[in-house]
């Protein structure tokens, strides 16, 4: 098992009792990067870190992303956020899902998930700052962390319209970008 593998089920494992840290080993191998992560370069998708003691991301995230690398000044577009959200959430496909995510959220990867596809006007992109998950995401990870990220809303139908409409229903997405690539790290 690579450094990689182990960093990544070390991260997630540290957070449930003992009983429960064997079956998450074997279940999360592919979602830690098994057969299907060999190809992913390590300055794009590095091992995550650990959140700081007492906090807990879940279900957020399962870790927080590696610092290095990130791109804190990027501009996430509502297109190129259609594309990543997409390509996460296409059932079956954990290569895919895997090349749009950072390391940290590999574990909760949902390869049955079947979705319809977004569309733009189901996504609004603004800083993590303005989140409702800003603070949490803060003393997890840290303010570097947040300065780099952005926040992604996703509706059921038209973001406004059904915003107000079924509030319980829009998702929280967090990206960052590293090496040029966006890539999400939690997500509701």
């Amino acid at each position: 098992m690579s450094a990689r593998i182990r960093s990544c089920l070390a991260s997630v494992v540290a957070r449930v009792n003992p009983p429960a840290a064997i079956v998450l080993v074997v279940v999360l191998m592919a979602g830690c990067g098994g057969e299907e992560a060999k190809d992913l370069p390590e300055d794009v998708y590095p091992s995550p870190v650990p959140a700081r003691p007492g906090t807990d991301l879940s279900p957020l995230s399962t870790a927080c992303p590696n610092p290095a690398g990130l791109e804190g000044s990027a501009q996430l577009g509502v297109d190129a956020a259609v594309e990543v959200l997409n390509a996460l959430l296409t059932p079956g496909d954990v290569g895919t899902q895997q090349r749009v995510t950072d390391p940290s959220y590999w574990p909760l990867l949902d390869v049955g998930r079947a979705t319809r596809r977004l569309t733009a006007d189901q996504v609004e992109v603004h800083s993590a700052r303005d989140s409702p998950f800003a603070e949490l995401l803060a003393n997890g990870c840290g303010d570097q962390t947040v300065d780099a990220t952005r926040w992604v809303k996703v509706c059921p139908d038209a973001c406004p319209e059904s915003e107000s409409a079924a509030p319980g229903l829009v998702g929280h997405f967090f990206l960052i970008r590293r090496e040029g690539h966006w890539l999400v790290w939690a997500g509701t």
